[in-house]
């Protein structure tokens, strides 16, 4: 068990030829999926992502999480109940309003020091993957 996110890519932003091809199967997170049994070529479901990343294991979101909350304490509430709140969550999402937050609050963080693990340097990382294909795609980031 781990914890992935996911940002679709905005429908309206697709090549038409493969516009033609899927629909909206969610408003709230702008999944989407292919209008017959499938893609006409396996490669087209990458294309429906505007990113697909794997956080981590259980153990490692937990870590994740305790290292956050203990470095700064108040400072990443968003991040922490949006985010890391379990190793394994799914069906749920991160608004776009909630990715400004998280936003915000990863603004604060000096990647720089150089006491941070690499663990911690490299989810940092893909949080802002992921915020900037949300903000990019306008869609929010959704947990698989």
């Amino acid at each position: 068990m781990g914890l992935d996110a996911v940002v679709y890519r905005n429908i309206d932003t697709l090549a038409p030829r493969l516009r033609e091809l899927v629909r909206i199967t969610d408003p709230a997170t702008g999944e989407l999926e292919f209008i017959s049994q499938g893609p006409p070529n396996p490669n087209y479901n990458d294309d429906l992502l505007s990113v697909s990343i794997r956080i981590g294991n259980s153990a490692l979101v937990d870590w994740l999480r305790e290292e956050i909350a203990s470095r700064w304490n108040g400072g990443c509430e968003t991040l922490l109940n949006a985010v890391l709140y379990s190793g394994s969550h799914s069906g749920d999402f991160i608004e776009l309003d909630g990715v400004a937050r998280i936003r915000r609050e990863v603004g604060q963080i000096d990647l720089a020091e150089k006491s941070l693990p690499e663990n911690l340097i490299e989810f940092f990382e893909v949080i802002r993957l992921l915020l900037d294909a949300a903000e990019a795609e306008k869609n929010p980031i959704a947990f698989v």
